[in-house]
């Protein structure tokens, strides 16, 4: 997860916000025993939150990761620092051990190949406290199988040998917009029921993302419930295809003319495991 906006992360839904207000939290208890707090914060109200799903590595337009994801929600964080007597690779161990079982895991990375430790501890994670040889570092992502529950892990381990650990817990609202950005495509996800009430945040993200290109291709992808049958699979299609066609006129209508949006019905052949309920992707190909 990451509470830092600064880096200049793209795209932006206009509401996006610094989601902590850094403030101490009573009773926030250790998960490892014998650890002590450093620092807690969490949000008050919904807002976007960048979880990262991949290395990260630092170019001239700031700090961008392989693969990252935005969820709309409320977070939870915690810093601590590990007893002395456990190595950041046992504090990693024992953390992931913790979530095994009700976790499903996302992205994982240990040492170099999660990148930068300082690009970790200043640019994303926002706790300096984190920054040590890159060898030493781990970071971990796992959600439940609904998707509603996302938490992270990151260890590190100073130059004095202290070692830390970050654990942000991420619920997810309802009436969520989803983003992922992958090489050459970044996805909006909105469910279809509540697409109505997202529009006008979709379509001033869409805007503020597209801004720089001078002929940006959308396509707008609907996916229905599942079918049991060949026939329910068909009539689910045609009708996706119908509501994909709406969707990407209101789309055409709502952003300027150079921006070309493609409708496409997906029916019930584009199951995610979490998100179950019929949805729309906006697809945004950038090569």
């Amino acid at each position: 997860m990451i509470n830092c906006f600064s880096m200049g992360c793209r795209p932006n839904l206009t509401s996006i916000i610094l989601l902590f207000a850094m403030s101490w939290s009573v009773g926030v208890s250790a998960e490892l025993p014998r650890s002590t707090l450093v620092d807690s914060a969490q949000s008050s109200d919904d807002g976007l939150i960048r979880v990262v799903l991949g290395g990260i590595e630092n170019v001239p337009r700031g700090i961008v990761a392989e693969n990252e994801i935005l969820l709309e929600g409320r977070q939870f964080v915690s810093v601590f620092e590990a007893p002395p007597s456990m190595s950041h690779e046992t504090v990693r161990d024992a953390l992931v051990a913790n979530r095994v079982n009700r976790l499903q895991q996302q992205f994982s990375c240990d040492g170099r190949a999660c990148g930068s430790s300082g690009d970790w501890a200043n640019g994303v994670l926002g706790y300096r406290i984190l920054y040590g040889p890159e060898q030493y570092q781990h970071y971990w992502v796992g959600r439940d199988p609904g998707g509603k529950q996302w938490e992270s892990v990151y260890v590190g381990r100073r130059g004095n040998g202290k070692v830390y650990y970050l654990v942000a817990s991420t619920t997810v609202s309802n009436d969520r917009i989803e983003m992922e950005s992958l090489e050459g495509r970044t996805v909006w996800r909105v469910s279809l029921t509540q697409f109505d009430d997202r529009f006008s945040a979709l379509v001033a993200d869409l805007g503020s993302a597209l801004a720089a290109t001078p002929s940006p291709l959308l396509i707008v992808a609907v996916t229905s419930e599942s079918a049991s049958t060949a026939e329910a699979m068909r009539v689910l299609q045609a009708a996706s295809q119908a509501k994909a066609a709406a969707i990407a006129g209101r789309l055409t209508s709502a952003l300027e003319d150079r921006v070309q949006v493609v409708p496409q019905g997906l029916g019930a052949a584009s199951p995610l495991d979490h998100w179950q309920e019929p949805r729309v992707d906006v697809i945004w190909l950038q090569n």
